[in-house]
């Protein structure tokens, strides 16, 4: 488990997770903000990522980041299961005929925003695609991210600062590679 703190995170929250999660790492705002550079350079995402939303660097750019080829699930510190996940279980376990990509509906209120730009959602609608609960093989490089970032840049860049859900928009561009979908 890791938990990325938004720079709130003090020392007695610190003592807390690591005395209830085994082996929990926690990583720093400014450890981020630094590796996130260094990842980054060479590269133009045509927004600075400083200037944007915490979502974004830090549960979009940095787990792309951080665990590359790995299997990812983002969990939001709010969520509560009121059931059994068992599809997520067999999502965990590599079940056969398990989907590739699972997630939590929500939906953006950018979806036709970005519809405008020339994205498409065959699989992963915006409009109803949270990313508070989601999981995934982490296929994704700077690469992938840039030419995203840049369209977005380039029909409103505000987005980055205004928008809360703009991490969830291009999340759903990210993962409508993937064939086999589950919308939990």
């Amino acid at each position: 488990v890791v938990v990325q703190s938004d720079g709130t995170l003090d020392e007695e929250a610190r003592d807390e997770l690591q005395r209830h999660i085994e082996n929990v790492r926690i990583l720093d705002r400014g450890v981020t903000d630094d590796f996130l550079r260094e990842w980054l350079a060479g590269f133009s995402l045509g927004v600075d990522l400083s200037a944007c939303r915490l979502f974004i660097p830090l549960k979009l750019v940095n787990v792309v980041a951080r665990f590359p080829g790995r299997r990812v699930i983002l969990f939001d510190s709010d969520l509560l299961f009121l059931r059994r996940p068992d599809a997520v279980l067999q999502w965990i376990d590599g079940a056969s005929g398990s989907p590739s990509v699972f997630y939590g509906c929500g939906g953006s209120a950018l979806a036709q925003t970005v519809r405008a730009m020339g994205f498409e959602f065959p699989r992963v609608d915006p409009a109803r695609f949270n990313s508070g609960f989601c999981g995934f093989e982490n296929i994704f490089t700077q690469h992938d991210l840039v030419p995203i970032f840049q369209r977005i840049a380039a029909h409103d860049r505000a987005l980055f600062a205004k928008a809360w859900s703009t991490e969830q928009v291009i999340w759903s561009v990210l993962l409508n590679r993937f064939e086999n979908v589950l919308e939990l």
